[in-house]
This record gives C-alpha cells, structure tokens and sequence, in this order.
C-alpha cells in the first residue's frame, strides 16, 4: 500500500510496543521506505507518541515522565489527537498539556480517524494557540487508511533533520473513511476468533457490564 500510495517514509506507532517497528524496519529499507520507530504511550492522563525511539517506554507513568523518557533516547515527542470527543479517555488532557508545553516538539492539527470535522478545527486552534509545530497523522489501523493523510517534507535522517525541516512541509488532509472505527472493531473480532482468545471476546462484548 506504502509503494501504490507512493509513501517513502512511514512511522510506525503501535499502542505501547516498539518491538514491530523495529522488527519490520529491514524489510521496508528493502523496500526503500524508510522507517521512524515509535510508541503511542499510554500516560496516566492520555496517549503521547514517541518518534525516533530505540527503546520501548513502559506505560502508565505520568506524562511529564514519559516525555523525560522519550527525549532521554533522543525520541522527538509528539502529541496525537488533542481534542475528540469520541476517545476522551486517550487524549492528553490540557492540564498536563500545559505542564510539559516546553518539552512538546508538534502536535496533530489533523487525525486521519477524526469522526466530526469540529476535531479537526479545534485541533488546528489547539496548534495555534500554544504555538506547536503542525503534524497530520493517519493514524492507519487498516490497509484504507495508509496514505490518505500525510506529510510532504525534504528527505531527512535523524531527528534534528526532522524538525529542521518540518516547518516547511506541506500537510494533506482528507476526510476519514466513513465507519472505519467499526471496521476496525471488526477485525479485531475476527483475530480474536481465529487464535481463540474466548476472554478477549467476552471483554469485546460484555465488558461494559462488568461493574453490573
């Protein structure tokens, strides 16, 4: 898909692992497609992303920790989705986005699985008001969504080159593909099914009722 959509860069940011980035990075480089590693980290008060990782970060620990991490490994930290009303529990909140301002290095004005055109406008306003580098973020969980919102930029290496060169990139921005969270929901289903994971599906379908 990275080859059809003719992407040549592509962070990978799998919920609190950075083991298959690292273990797929040789065969995109084969593929002449470079790879940022990544972790989207589970905080204490919601999700903060890791680029240009080389070790995994454990979650659960506070933000101000977790970007301590980040940057000790020379990581660029980026924070996802800062506002949507539909996965409240994994945005940062603005008390601890205020608290580690200094230390944040972009953040999305846009996310490819944004439901309601507000997100993306109040991302934006988000981005302007505390002064944050802009990022667009695919935030790809299937093959549909690899490519449709990315980041035209100068060819860079390492980190520094990064950001060096983030401020002139070009941003595009499409609108999600329509039900793609109940697709996803779906193919975790499907997976929970084919290993036989019982408890993951009675999670799936009656963990709501758990406190009943």
């Amino acid at each position: 898909m990275c080859k059809l959509k003719k992407i040549d860069c592509i962070a990978i940011t799998d919920h609190d692992k950075l083991e298959n980035a690292l273990h797929y990075a040789p065969f995109f480089l084969k593929h002449r497609i470079q790879i940022i590693p990544g972790e989207e980290i589970m905080t204490e008060n919601g999700e903060i992303i890791g680029l240009f990782l080389k070790n995994w970060i454990r979650p659960g620990m506070t933000p101000a920790k977790t970007v301590k991490e980040i940057q000790a490994q020379g990581g660029l930290v980026y924070i996802p989705h800062p506002y949507d009303k539909k996965r409240q529990r994994t945005v940062l909140d603005l008390k601890s986005i205020a608290d580690i301002k200094g230390r944040i290095q972009m953040m999305e004005c846009h996310n490819g699985r944004n439901s309601d055109p507000l997100f993306s406008e109040t991302q934006n306003a988000m981005c302007e008001q505390w002064g944050f580098p802009k990022v667009v973020g695919s935030d790809a969980h299937t093959f549909l969504e690899i490519g449709r919102n990315y980041l035209v930029m100068e060819p860079f290496l390492t980190p520094e080159e990064f950001l060096e060169r983030l401020p002139h990139a070009i941003l595009v921005k499409k609108r999600p593909v329509i039900g793609i969270h109940m697709i996803t929901r779906w193919v975790k289903l499907l997976k929970m099914l084919r290993v036989g994971d019982i408890s993951g599906i009675f999670r799936a379908f009656f963990g709501k009722y758990k406190k009943l």
